[in-house]
């Protein structure tokens, strides 16, 4: 389960060091994929979740879904497989960089089966703009 969140820095090349509280989720895994998210997040998946969420976009719809297969192409398309080098470190190429508006500063969080990567600046934005009453009401929707 990935949890938890920090701020980070890009070195010189764009890579960051993965957190080491994603170490036992990421460890079991031979390769990691890198893609656009939503809000203009990045999605760093391992093996495991990469193929969960593949096999179910691949059963969705193609007749008449002509939002399905926009998705489909910009989500795959800007998919790259990330292998960790020894020191875990994960390299963010300039396309996805200029999606989600990455300079030098990126917060990495852990939201279960992915890590997602925003700039600090985005994270309290959409962190301001769910929380209090829209944040309770969907916990309750979730039963939780």
């Amino acid at each position: 389960m990935l949890l938890g969140q920090s701020v980070h820095m890009l070195d010189e090349k764009n890579r960051f060091i993965l957190p080491a509280r994603f170490n036992g989720d990421t460890n079991k895994s031979a390769f990691m994929v890198l893609t656009a998210g939503t809000e203009q997040c990045l999605f760093l998946f391992n093996e495991f979740a990469w193929n969960n969420i593949t096999e179910r976009l691949q059963n969705m719809s193609q007749i008449g879904e002509a939002e399905h297969r926009a998705f489909k192409r910009v989500f795959f398309s800007m998919a790259m497989e990330i292998k960790l080098d020894t020191q875990r470190r994960v390299l963010i190429p300039n396309m996805l960089l200029k999606f989600a508006g990455i300079k030098k500063n990126i917060m990495i969080i852990g939201v279960g089966d992915r890590i997602e990567v925003w700039t600090p600046e985005k994270w309290q934005l959409y962190r301001d703009k769910i929380s209090g009453a829209k944040y309770n009401k969907i916990a309750g929707k979730a039963g939780i």
